[in-house]
């Protein structure tokens, strides 16, 4: 069994592939973004083909689909329904269709879990995290602002509770980067480190703005930035087992 991770996929399909990628229709081209984003589904299908067996589990860090509601986001359910692997997703901040966590899980295809106050075991190691917000080092960051980031410090640790029971190392999935380029300890970090979390895996930050986040080890904690652009669509391999 192998672990990999990516995120950030803002799928947009109108209608399942169908592996017809010369004529996908999709509501939102990301290759508006830049050229890390030309044939970035076709990319990304064929690269987890290439790479993930059904044994295997992919870590998603949200920004999975561009739909508003779970209806629209049919084709972009379709679509992950057809990879092989379990997949495991957390929400991203334009994962609008995320709403009742019930109903989510309803409408998700059988290969896939979505992660939210509660932790998901993959081996030897016990998945947990919450969405994130921006760091209060951010000039733009308001009262409202601090009332969602302390609502996702306890979704954090809600998570980590959760899977402290089973006994097995934690790694944690943010959508936004825990730490800014220069690394400032904060509550993230310190929830973290209290739970004994070495791997935490985030995205958001994409390949114009990956210098405004960090990748590397702090405190004794691995940071990966893992969204699809900055991977060059590639799923990254975290372990094998």
């Amino acid at each position: 069994m192998k672990v990999f991770a990516i995120s950030d996929l803002h799928l947009s399909f109108i209608e399942p592939p169908n592996n017809d990628w010369d004529n996908i229709s999709v509501s939102k081209p990301m290759d508006i973004f830049g050229a890390a984003w030309q044939d970035s589904y076709r990319r990304l299908y064929q690269n987890w083909l290439a790479t993930v067996a059904a044994d295997d589990f992919v870590l998603v860090a949200g920004d999975i689909s561009w739909a508003m509601t779970l209806e629209e986001a049919s084709a972009d359910f379709a679509f992950l329904g057809s990879l092989p692997g379990q997949i495991i997703m957390i929400k991203g901040n334009h994962d609008y269709w995320w709403q009742s966590i019930g109903r989510v899980r309803q409408n998700l295809p059988s290969n896939c879990q979505a992660l939210q106050n509660d932790s998901i075991i993959v081996g030897s190691r016990v998945i947990c995290g919450t969405r994130g917000w921006i760091l209060p080092e951010n000039n733009n960051f308001s009262a409202h602002d601090r009332q969602i980031y302390a609502r996702e410090l306890i979704r954090l640790r809600l998570s980590l509770e959760n899977g402290k029971s089973s006994s097995l190392e934690p790694v944690v999935l943010t959508h936004f980067p825990p730490l800014a380029d220069k690394p400032k300890d904060n509550e993230f970090c310190q929830i973290m480190r209290e739970f004994g979390v070495k791997l935490c895996i985030y995205g958001h930050t994409h390949n114009a703005t990956a210098s405004t986040s960090f990748t590397g080890e702090y405190q004794g904690i691995r940071f990966l930035n893992t969204t699809i652009d900055y991977l060059q669509c590639q799923p990254l391999l975290l372990r094998e087992e």
